[in-house]
């Protein structure tokens, strides 16, 4: 379905064909994963959700939570800390990327998988068209793509044996 992430169809699964019950704050937690998940960038809690997104992905899946009485705000308000961190890392990595013009297409280059929220900055702020993320290990590369809308990043993935979406892709060679 439409603008639903996988996170929220499993819970949507488990609450009906399983019959287990879902706590209010983990649908509360779901629903900002499914915002950012599905780039619902009109949504007006898309930024939250990303901050949120980022958070989960830092701390993992075992995170314990402590025993507070609004598990949600806790979480929340951690989110935010992490957040604006990962906020700063990507201003440096989109501050300091190269940025070269092939083909008419501005391209930057930077060196890290992790190029999600540089690319929001280099597209918002640069008018940059393609984003290419690297990381060399000893026998190959791996790399991490993103895009504008009018260019799709998915097909130089799949010349180098990778693949994704449009607008965002990967590959090692």
């Amino acid at each position: 379905k439409k603008g639903w992430s996988g996170a929220l169809l499993v819970t949507k699964y488990l609450e009906r064909e399983i019959k287990v019950e879902v706590p209010d704050f983990l649908n509360v937690l779901i629903d900002y994963t499914s915002i950012a998940d599905t780039w619902q960038k009109n949504n007006t809690e898309f930024n939250h959700a990303r901050d949120f997104s980022k958070f989960v992905q830092m701390i993992g899946v075992d995170f314990k939570l402590p025993n507070t009485h609004n598990k949600t705000l806790y979480l929340l308000e951690l989110a935010k800390c992490l957040a604006n961190s990962n906020r700063q890392k990507a201003r440096k990595m989109a501050d300091f990327a190269n940025i070269k013009i092939i083909n008419n297409l501005r391209v930057a280059f930077i060196n890290s998988l992790d190029i999600s929220d540089a690319s929001e900055i280099l597209r918002n702020e640069r008018n940059i068209d393609l984003i290419v993320g690297y990381e060399q290990s000893l026998d190959y590369y791996d790399f991490s793509f993103r895009s504008t809308e009018s260019y799709d990043c998915s097909a130089l993935a799949k010349k180098i044996g990778g693949g994704g979406h449009k607008c965002a892709s990967g590959a090692n060679e």
